[in-house]
């Protein structure tokens, strides 16, 4: 019988698994020749542990290759593709979304809006045509108002309408996770990936959040397939175009996109070798029609973020002028992003208790749970960079700056205050993170660093699961089910209650009331009570304004300086009730000094408490003190 040979090209070289033809107990060897010994392994094609070894016991046997070409008959280099799914493997994936849909779908419209969700709400434009002007002027990501305000057309104002298109934007998101991994890393690699991505917090969190992050994570899954699949087949018409798109969509749902872009020039100029020949002109040609269609958005940009920020000078940022009266970037932003990666909002401590404890205090509170996280993920993700580096070490150092370089780019740019540090501004970070982890457990193709080895085993050779990396990532997935689930049940974790309060305000306001805002007061005005408080409906009470801001807490009037809280007793009338309602004083009155003079000036009536929220009723005592 005639020897037969099958050649798996593999990151800086090939591997050659040759047949000693027997009938029966034939031997293989496996033989990893580095590229400089072969030309075609200046490319890098897919490997596929399922089905490429398998391919041997029924290769024919071939003609000799040329001299330093590819052996006869042979598929072109990256023209692997993976087989077909099965019919039981297509019903698991099934199952597999249907329990994402189903952890993303409880409690879809439990929680009520916060802040960042009434700005969407606004951008979608819910009480008038929808225009081009809103569509180029919208910083914050048009594609998802546009999408919003169609789907609102269908489906109503609820929250958990709001939330529906990003619940879907994630779903999506896990299917083609899987497809693109499954072609980039193998089978078990999707698999494990795809079953973290369908109950990880931090992703299940925006799906159930009316924003535009869980579309930019998507769009950035989409992109990075095209982008692998140009390098795998060459510059063809139909993967330039879906790339084109791909990053298009990205940037209208949110410019963190540039990230990946940033990431995507340094492999293509600096770590890949020997392209196929146009591909960099090809790939830098639908980065230039990509912005060309975003021009539009430039000037716009420039304005309100480049020249309002301190990006363009080089004096440091004052304390009265950082973004959220908070410092532009702190140590633990970077090990932050990588633990709310992991956990989501919802294992350590929540939002709130940053803000009023302080990040270190707050971390010190929860510090069991924190390091019991910070270990397995930890662990896990060190370990899928490792074994990657061990079978292909360009692979690894492509993988590992998709982590670093957006995480740089943020820290820059929060240095110069145009925006904080926070991890979903780094959203598109997330697919590589994820896949780090899954690489940690998952069976990975044979082969290590570069150079000739020679494996001989009985049979076709099928590499192991990582028994550590399996048990790292089974505590994963019990962390971020638990997670997960505290989500839901417990009241640190849940959103500001602006619904409880529009509730109570409605119930009790009446005529000759007045109604007072300090903190974030947006849900509040723009969605809940958004009649007479937006549209300015008639209301027989009055609106005696609102203090978001702490710097912005002072105004002038006839050449003196006043104070917010001295404008409002002004308005106040003798024995007039007042309403006020509080979320978040941190940002508008961290030291209490407003609720406290507000409370000498009159009796307190009620006061009710919900999640983040508290509404005071006052009545303004006779002359005023």
């Amino acid at each position: 019988m005639g020897r037969s040979a099958i050649l798996l090209a593999r990151g800086g070289g090939i591997q050659c698994a040759l047949d000693g033809g027997a009938p029966q107990g034939g031997r293989l060897a496996a033989i990893s020749l580095p590229a400089k010994e072969f030309p075609l392994a200046a490319r890098r094609p897919r490997c596929y542990e399922s089905g490429a070894m398998k391919a041997l016991a029924d290769s024919p046997t071939q003609a000799p290759a040329a001299p330093g070409g590819p052996a006869a008959g042979m598929a072109p280099a990256g023209s692997a593709s993976p087989p077909p799914l099965t019919r039981r493997a297509v019903i698991a994936l099934l199952l597999l979304l249907a329990v994402a849909a189903l952890v993303r779908g409880i409690g879809l419209g439990e929680h009520a809006l916060w802040v960042d969700e009434a700005f969407s709400y606004n951008y979608a434009k819910p009480d008038e045509p929808y225009r081009w002007e809103h569509f180029f002027g919208n910083l914050h990501g048009p594609l998802h108002a546009v999408t919003l305000h169609l789907w609102m057309q269908v489906a109503g104002h609820s929250e958990a309408a709001l939330r529906f298109p990003s619940l879907v934007a994630s779903l999506l998101t896990v299917l083609c996770f899987f497809f693109y991994a499954r072609r980039i890393w193998g089978e078990s690699t999707a698999w494990l990936g795809a079953a973290l991505l369908a109950i990880a917090p931090f992703h299940v969190w925006y799906a159930q959040e009316s924003r535009n992050y869980a579309l930019l994570i998507l769009f950035a899954v989409l992109a990075e397939w095209a982008f692998e699949r140009l390098r795998d087949r060459g510059p063809r018409g139909a993967l330039l175009a879906g790339y084109g798109l791909a990053l298009l969509a990205g940037f209208l749902s949110n410019l963190s996109m540039a990230f990946l872009v940033v990431v995507h020039a340094v492999r293509l100029f600096l770590l890949w070798r020997a392209p196929r020949p146009r591909l960099r002109f090809s790939i830098v040609a639908v980065w230039v029609l990509v912005a060309i269609a975003l021009s539009p958005w430039a000037h716009t940009f420039y304005q309100a973020r480049i020249q309002e920020s301190h990006l363009l000078r080089t004096e440091s940022v004052a304390p009265d002028e950082r973004l959220r009266e908070q410092a532009p970037a702190t140590p633990l932003g970077i090990p932050y992003t990588f633990y709310v990666f992991s956990t989501g909002y919802s294992f350590g401590p929540g939002r709130r208790e940053l803000w009023i404890a302080g990040p270190q205090q707050a971390f010190l509170n929860h510090a069991p749970r924190v390091a019991l996280a910070a270990g397995i993920f930890g662990l896990l993700w060190l370990l899928g960079l490792a074994r990657l580096y061990r079978r292909n070490a360009r692979e690894a150092g492509e993988l590992l700056t998709w982590h670093a370089l957006p995480l740089l780019l943020l820290l820059f740019i929060a240095l110069r205050n145009v925006k904080v540090i926070n991890p979903r501004y780094v959203a598109v970070v997330y697919p590589a993170f994820v896949a780090t982890l899954a690489l940690g457990a998952a069976r990975l193709p044979l082969g290590r660093r570069p150079g000739v080895r020679v494996r001989e085993r009985a049979g076709p050779p099928r590499p192991a699961y990582n028994r550590i990396g399996l048990l790292l990532f089974a505590g994963a997935l019990a962390v971020s089910a638990v997670a997960t689930v505290r989500n839901m049940t417990v009241e640190a974790y849940r959103k500001e209650d602006y619904r409880s309060v529009a509730a109570r305000l409605e119930r009790a306001l009446g005529p000759g009331d007045a109604v007072l805002t300090i903190g974030i007061d947006q849900p509040l005005r723009s969605y809940y009570m958004r009649g007479p408080l937006r549209r300015g409906e008639p209301a027989p009470w009055t609106d005696l304004g609102r203090l978001v801001r702490w710097r912005t807490g002072t105004f002038v009037r006839n050449g003196e300086v006043r104070t917010f809280e001295a404008g409002v007793l002004e308005r106040w009338a003798a024995g007039q009730r007042l309403f006020v309602a509080i979320a978040r004083p941190w940002t508008a009155d961290p030291q209490g000094k407003i609720e406290a003079e507000l409370r000498a000036a009159g009796t307190l009536v009620s006061e009710h408490t919900w999640s983040g929220v508290r509404l005071l009723e006052l009545e303004r005592r006779a002359g005023g003190g």
